[in-house]
């Protein structure tokens, strides 16, 4: 398994970049250092729990999207689709494949 920090880091670098700002403009909303944001993306350092959920908040996901719980979506505004995502954890693996080809039809090009 590939290492909590780096996949953490790796989460926060993504929506940071989603979202247009520097490491700089997130360090200044978390009351972080611009390097200590550097650090935690490339998993030099790990975050305490109070600096995972200033960053979840700051950047507006929950702090699962950040370790790749979920996927990561634009805002709050997931709840239908953590919704899914919990209804899916209950589903048989013949429900799956049927989702699967529902899914791969309605998503194709």
């Amino acid at each position: 398994m590939k290492n909590l920090r780096l996949i953490f880091g790796s989460g926060v670098q993504r929506r940071r970049k989603a979202l247009g700002w520097t490491q700089a403009q997130l360090a200044e909303r978390v009351e972080l250092s611009a390097d200590g944001i550097s650090q935690i993306e490339r998993g030099k350092i790990a975050a305490s729990f109070d600096t995972i959920g200033a960053l979840a908040e700051a950047l507006d996901v929950h702090p699962a999207e950040l370790f790749g719980g979920l996927p990561l979506v634009p805002g709050k505004r997931h709840l239908p689709l953590t919704k899914i995502v919990e209804r899916l954890r209950d589903a048989t693996p013949a429900q799956l494949k049927k989702i699967g080809v529902v899914v791969n039809s309605l998503l194709e090009d």
